[in-house]
């Protein structure tokens, strides 16, 4: 029998029980004086009266809850997002209409329903962790995953979840809201893709600089430096051969001249591309460029702590190397001011970490993220160029208390673009 069958027989009972306690009342009343039944009558209709009014409140307070339900449930069936209640089970055992129509699905079509069977093949692990987290710690938890419409068609929805207790804190079940994001998606998804491309493009352009800054150095070396060796020393020849005193020491005075335009030539080498770095790798190159005119020549100390054997490393990230040291070592000279630089390289399983120290006068590490004053472009873009190799810069500074820079970067290159 249900419920409906049996509120009728609850009520004739109850009627059955008034009508034997009002028989009672009224023999009771028969004895009473005409001034007493006066009394209790009036008595009856002030009590009538009262109850006709709490009556009538009573149904206005009903009126208003009524009123009050109507509204929870077009704020609920049709709020932006789409509101499930899930049973221990993950069984639908309420959902609005917001919720109904993002699954693609009429209500009475979910309720009792496991809320998986929405959840696409790839997301199902998430969905799974998820409410396990949530039953496990009764914290909110939020994912993000693929769901499915009846239909077949696919979009990404994000689930805030909690846990429902009881009054004695007993679990009675799950609530989750589900918004769509797909269009949040795709549109991070199309920002990544458009970073991608423009990492590709940089690192293109980074490697057509390098080769023409390889080229301009090769020739440098080949054909002004030899020149100028050459002419330097004809120069010596012309002044030891002579006997006016005068005449060779202004040969002499231009030797020397020409001996400081080698040296600058060759620093100048060093900073468009070392040829040392592809004869004989990063260890070399980064020593040759610390004894170069760019420590040396500024009355910098240097200490370079790096293994003895040639490091195996893709050209590309050698080459990234380089220019990350020596962009670290012109900001300490140019920038910070040090009068000592520390650079070590080492091996850390398959990583290679390099670390340039100097006593400068410091930086704000936010230059490396916002590129804005001294030294922040090149930072930045050296931060860019190492990540899109699978490499890391990490900067610590603090102004007065010089800086501690520490590239990590895979031994075994593979470009992520």
């Amino acid at each position: 029998m249900g419920k409906g069958d049996k509120a009728p027989g609850r009520l004739s009972e109850l009627r059955k029980r008034a009508e034997q306690k009002a028989e009672q009342d009224i023999v009771a009343l028969r004895d009473q004086p005409a001034a007493k039944m006066h009394e209790i009558v009036h008595e009856l209709r002030v009590h009538q009266i009262e109850l006709e009014m709490q009556n009538e409140e009573l149904r206005q307070a009903q009126l208003e809850l009524e009123g009050l339900r109507r509204k929870y449930y077009d704020l609920f069936d049709f709020a932006p997002v789409g509101y499930f209640a899930f049973d221990e089970k993950g069984l639908i055992v309420d959902v609005n209409l917001t919720g109904a129509d993002l699954l693609g699905m009429p209500k009475s079509g979910l309720l009792k329903k496991e809320f998986s069977h929405w959840i696409a093949p790839e997301s199902e692990d998430t969905f799974y962790l998820h409410r396990k987290e949530i039953i496990g710690t009764g914290a909110a938890q939020k994912c993000e995953l693929k769901l499915r419409k009846s239909d077949g068609s696919e979009f990404f929805g994000q689930l805030d979840s909690k846990v429902e207790v009881d009054e004695e804190g007993n679990f009675e079940g799950i609530r989750t809201t589900v918004t769509d994001i797909t269009e949040r998606w795709k549109a991070e998804r199309e920002r990544f893709e458009y970073q991608a491309r423009l990492k590709a493009m940089a690192s293109q352009l980074s490697r057509t600089q390098e080769l023409e800054r390889q080229k301009f150095s090769m020739r440098l070396h080949d054909s002004i430096s030899q020149s100028l060796a050459v002419a330097r020393l004809n120069l010596q020849l012309l002044a030891r051969s002579i006997t006016d005193r005068a005449l060779a020491e202004k040969l002499n005075d231009v030797s020397t001249e020409i001996r400081v335009i080698m040296e600058e030539s060759y620093s100048l080498m060093l900073e468009l591309s070392s040829p040392i770095l592809y004869e004989l790798g990063l260890t070399a190159a980064v020593g040759s460029l610390l004894e170069s005119r760019l420590l040396d020549g500024q009355g910098v100390e240097y200490e370079l702590v790096a293994p003895e054997t040639r490091l195996d490393l893709d050209r590309e990230m050698q080459v990234t190397l380089y220019q990350a040291v020596r962009e670290l070592l012109v900001n300490a000279v140019k920038y910070a001011e040090a009068e000592k630089v520390e650079v070590t390289i080492e091996k850390e399983g398959d990583c290679l970490r390099i670390s340039v120290k100097d006593d400068g006068i410091g930086f704000d590490e936010s230059a490396v993220k916002s590129p804005s004053g001294k030294g922040g472009f090149g930072l930045f873009n050296l931060t860019e160029s190492l990540e899109g190799l699978g490499g890391k810069l990490k900067i610590e500074s603090r102004p007065g208390q010089g800086t501690v820079a520490i590239i990590t970067a895979p031994l075994v290159c593979e470009s992520k673009v």
